[in-house]
């Protein structure tokens, strides 16, 4: 099961840099923070929203080991009926 992991209020050892791909439709990042794999779901600041990016490849650096790089691509949230 996916899980979200929440970017919006960086801290030391939780934190990350976003650069955006084709308008922000997708992206490549960087950070800090441990359990994020494929398929979860990373919120991100945007002015006084958040967006969220799905992730679509994730790998860990060997050090420092809570350090990644990863492919995302942009997920809008759905309206509940």
């Amino acid at each position: 099961m996916a899980k979200t992991h929440d970017y919006t209020n960086p801290v030391f050892g939780h934190d990350c840099i976003f650069r955006p791909i084709n308008g922000g439709q997708r992206g490549r990042m960087s950070g800090w923070g441990y359990g994020i794999s494929g398929g979860d779901y990373l919120l991100l600041k945007n002015g006084a929203r958040t967006t969220r990016y799905v992730v679509e490849s994730i790998k860990y650096h060997w050090d420092p080991p809570d350090m990644w790089s990863a492919d995302v691509a942009f997920a809008p949230r759905t309206k509940e009926p």
